[in-house]
């Protein structure tokens, strides 16, 4: 469904592809961060602090 843009691509190109992202974490729509985020009904990249504020506690 996603294809990240990064200068490290191995060069593969699937056949379908829903969305070119930039190279950074999202979230979403399904894709979580520890947990969160995932019932979310969009995608959106999350920021370093917000990476802080839901890292897992150990």
């Amino acid at each position: 469904l996603f294809v990240k843009r990064t200068p490290k691509s191995s060069g593969y190109r699937p056949d379908y592809t829903g969305f070119e992202v930039p190279n950074k974490f999202i979230v979403g729509y399904a894709l979580d961060y520890n947990e969160f985020f995932r019932d979310l009904n969009h995608v959106c990249i999350i920021s370093e602090t917000g990476r802080i504020k839901y890292a897992k506690k150990s």
